[in-house]
Formats: C-alpha cells, sequence, structure tokens
C-alpha cells in the first residue's frame, strides 16, 4: 500500500525492508497506463530520468534527458518502466503490459532509446484487443526484457502476436486462446 513511484524513503519501514532496488530476478507487472492519469508531481518527476523532457539532436537523431522535470507530467507507464529496472539485479527479468503506442509512435523514441541503453529486448507479444475488456479497450503489447546491455552479438527478438485471448469484447470466456504459455526463452548458465 505504498506509492511505487515516490522516493522508497517516503515508504513504510517494512515496505523498504522488503523492496530494495536491485535485488529482484523477475518483476512482473500491469501498470496503470492511460493520458488522463499523467504524474504530474516535480518531487517524484525529479527522481526519475523518463520524469525530465528529453531532445532529439537533428543532426545525429540521440536523445538526451534534460534536467528540469516534464512540465506537462509523464505517462504513469513510462516512470515504471524505470522503477522496475531500479528494482532488478542485473540480468534480471522483466515482463510488462504497456500502450502499444510507446513502443511504435515515433514521439516516444526517448523512452525505447532509454531501454536499449540499459536492457536487452527479448519479446514483444501483440496482445489482442479484448485482453482487458469490458474494463479498457487501450491495444497492448508484452515487452520482456534482461536487465544489462547484450554480452555477444545482438540476438534476434521474439515477435509475437495472440489473435485471441480467452475472452470475448464483454469479458465473456470463449475457447480460442493463443497467449503463449512459454515464450521460446532459453536458461543460460550463470544464473541468466
Amino acid at each position: 500500500h505504498e506509492n511505487a513511484l515516490a522516493d522508497p524513503a517516503a515508504w513504510a519501514a517494512r515496505t523498504r525492508a522488503a523492496v530494495r532496488p536491485g535485488s529482484y530476478d523477475v518483476v512482473l507487472t500491469n501498470p496503470p497506463f492511460g493520458a488522463r492519469i499523467l504524474v504530474r508531481d516535480a518531487r517524484i518527476l525529479r527522481r526519475y530520468r523518463l520524469g525530465r523532457v528529453w531532445s532529439r539532436d537533428r543532426r545525429t537523431s540521440a536523445w538526451t534527458p534534460g534536467a528540469a522535470p516534464h512540465p506537462k507530467g509523464v505517462p504513469p507507464q513510462i516512470l515504471f518502466l524505470e522503477r522496475c529496472l531500479e528494482l532488478l539485479r542485473d540480468g534480471g527479468r522483466m515482463g510488462i503490459v504497456l500502450p502499444d503506442g510507446l513502443l511504435g509512435n515515433p514521439r516516444d523514441g526517448w523512452v525505447r532509446r532509454f531501454l536499449l541503453d540499459r536492457a536487452e529486448i527479448l519479446a514483444v507479444v501483440d496482445v489482442p484487443g479484448e485482453a482487458f475488456q469490458p474494463w479498457t479497450n487501450v491495444k497492448t503489447s508484452v515487452l520482456l526484457l534482461r536487465k544489462g546491455r547484450p554480452r555477444g552479438p545482438a540476438r534476434a527478438i521474439f515477435m509475437g502476436i495472440a489473435d485471441a485471448c480467452g475472452q470475448d469484447r464483454r469479458g465473456k470466456h470463449v475457447e480460442a486462446d493463443d497467449l503463449p504459455s512459454r515464450l521460446p526463452y532459453k536458461h543460460h548458465s550463470g544464473g541468466h
């Protein structure tokens, strides 16, 4: 019962003892998201590189974070990406549900740059629009990544599309379900 995006120093002692940055092997999350629920608290935004205004160099196309918190606020799912990476140990894995636009809109390139500088993308699975019905019709994908820069040559990223998710647009159960229950992930020695 804490604000997961707040400074951990503000959390209850019990939470601080249980939730330690850099100690998790796996983080799985479906954070709140949406343009109508922006995080505007400057104290929270200052804590995150993704809570700042980023600029893109027209000549090199490189993205750079500014020093000031974003004046209009940032969607919470963006800050959750950074928080979850903070929680993972190096080599730890994350699965996170995100709105599709974050993974494909050109204006969100700064978020993808941030991720690619800190993690190896393992898979992106496009989720059917019915997955979160009847509560929301936001089109989502599941992003799977491993914290840390890839060692060795770049690997192929698993890209998948699930056409059915076991329910219809009203949230009623249907037999069709092609969400993978197991992704093609190989366990590597060394705890990764």
